[in-house]
């Protein structure tokens, strides 16, 4: 399996879990070399394991999103950036290798 389906099969189970096993919990961020930046968040979304950073936990508390970086190497993401340009311009060759549903563009 690759390194992209490893990283969100992890945050899958992170996420997928019974709200019974949801916990409180306090982090402290550090933002600066001397100033501590204390949140205190119901923990209704996640819960503490060592799957997270206590500043990913925040963060998606927050946003209700998880950034994680180079979860697509930056190939995958030119080639996906090619078909779609090829799609928009509605030039893909017959013999295309990308798979897409009929009707779904232009």
């Amino acid at each position: 399996m690759s390194r992209a389906a490893d990283r969100l099969r992890m945050l899958i189970n992170h996420l997928d879990r019974s709200p019974a096993s949801i916990v409180s919990f306090y982090s402290a961020l550090i933002s600066g070399a001397d100033t501590v930046v204390c949140y205190y968040f119901l923990g209704r979304y996640t819960f503490e394991t060592d799957l997270l950073t206590p500043e990913q936990r925040v963060f998606y508390e927050e946003n209700g999103f998880l950034l994680v970086k180079n979860l697509v190497s930056d190939e995958d993401i030119d080639s996906e950036l090619t078909v779609l340009a090829s799609l928009h311009a509605n030039d893909l060759p017959n013999n295309s290798t990308h798979h897409y549903f009929e009707g779904a563009c232009c």
